[in-house]
């Protein structure tokens, strides 16, 4: 492209080949099917916008914002340079992917595909829709500012590196769940990993959160410290606890490790297995009741219920 073009159709399909040239181009095939081959391979566009019915996309590469309005399909790369990448629609992997927009805001909405997909907006937004709720991804890696999850499926592992906001169901499928980062929850949420490990930092919010790792490990950071959960309910091997405050029940089924207090504001305070204490510990359960198993450890437990 020696100029910012555009191509308008109607509602005829767009179909391209090869694309290069420091330069944006716009194409609105209204709801036409439009297909690209490699775009900015050779020379980054400045920017790229399609509207379409179907978009079947190759490699891009933008030095701007790569913006997309219609059902779309990757089968590759996608850098922005820094700019935006949005796609107002439907996603379908049609083989492992990756999205790279420097520090530009990432915003999808469902997507599906058994493939892998991996985000690293560095310290931009992005936000999912659904993800994997007709067909399961095979792995997710997200590296961002904030990352803003709705339900998402896998077959392996998901791995996010953020300030991390749940609102719904994550399943792994035997992988491992890892949160580098804050989590704050928006709505009552769910983990389920198999037997994969979950690993996640401070979770904040006030709703309930249930993680079922089967035979696996589970470590969580403060939980409740600036907003109380209102319940939390962990099943693993073993589970690795920092502060917990709830205004509900917590429950705890594996072999728990405490090294801080825990608070219930008045809910049932459950361990279906043995306590390690590896600090001095309290549990503080408002009228609730307090039931634990075999307790070690040489450290100190405080115990008002």
């Amino acid at each position: 492209m020696l100029s910012d073009s555009s191509i308008t159709s109607g509602n005829g399909a767009v179909t391209l080949g090869t694309l290069d040239g420091a330069q944006s181009l716009v194409i609105n095939a209204g709801t036409g099917t439009v297909s690209l081959g490699d775009a900015g391979a050779n020379t980054a566009l400045t920017g790229l916008t399609v509207t379409g019915n179907s978009i079947a996309l190759n490699d891009v590469t933008t030095s701007g914002a790569q913006t997309y309005t219609g059902a779309v399909s990757f089968a590759s790369d996608y850098v922005t340079g820094g700019g935006a990448f949005t796609v107002s629609g439907a996603t379908t992997l049609l083989s492992d992917s990756s999205i790279s927009s420097g520090n530009g805001t990432v915003t999808l909405g469902p997507v599906d595909g058994a493939q892998s997909l991996v985000i690293n907006a560095g310290t931009g937004a992005v936000s999912l829709g659904d993800t994997g709720a007709n067909t399961a991804l095979t792995g997710l890696t997200i590296t961002g500012n904030s990352i803003a999850l709705n339900d998402v499926t896998t077959s392996g592992a998901q791995n996010y590196t953020g300030a991390v906001s749940f609102a719904s169901d994550y399943v792994t499928g035997g992988g491992a769940f890892t949160v580098s980062g804050a989590t704050t929850l928006l709505s009552d949420s769910s983990i389920t990993s198999g037997n994969g490990a979950v690993t996640l930092g401070a979770v904040d919010g006030a709703q309930s959160l249930v993680i079922n790792a089967g035979t696996g490990a589970v470590s969580l950071g403060d939980t409740g410290a600036n907003t109380a959960l209102t319940g939390l309910t962990i099943t693993g091997n073993s589970i690795a606890l920092n502060d917990v405050t709830t205004s509900g029940a917590q429950n705890y089924t594996g072999a728990v490790s405490f090294a801080s207090d825990y608070v219930t504001g008045g809910g049932a305070f459950t361990v279906s297995g043995a306590t390690t204490l590896l600090s001095d510990s309290s549990i503080t359960s408002g009228n609730g009741a307090v039931t634990l198993g075999a307790v070690d450890g040489a450290q100190s437990l405080v115990i008002n219920a």
